[in-house]
């Protein structure tokens, strides 16, 4: 585990949500709506509202931000990991199912 870094956490965890952002929250159905993201990481949100139509780049932003790949990222809790799992859950499979995906198979067996 790296150790924390409180002057990075601080930059990570800066701003506020645009007016966008909380627009596009309260469009969430209460399901898959983060609570915690956009309190603890209100960058990392506006960023997911800012691409969330373009699936390919938000489909590569939801990667790169579970994925450490500077190898000192500090992660995130276990509560903020599920809500971007279901997010994600829900994007690949509702909003956006990529054709042909065995995962996509998967899930709809799995319903």
């Amino acid at each position: 585990m790296t150790k924390p870094n409180p002057a990075k956490d601080r930059k990570e965890n800066a701003g506020e949500l645009s007016n966008a952002t909380m627009r596009w929250l309260a469009t969430l159905d209460e399901k898959i709506r983060p609570r915690l993201l956009p309190v603890q990481y209100p960058r990392i949100t506006n960023r997911l509202q800012e691409l969330w139509l373009e699936p390919e780049r938000a489909r590569e932003y939801f990667n790169d931000t579970v994925t450490d790949v500077r190898g000192d990222r500090r992660g995130f809790s276990d509560e903020v990991l599920v809500e971007l799992a279901v997010l994600k859950h829900h994007y690949d499979r509702v909003l956006h199912p990529i054709p042909g995906d065995v995962w996509t198979k998967i899930w709809a067996e799995a319903d």
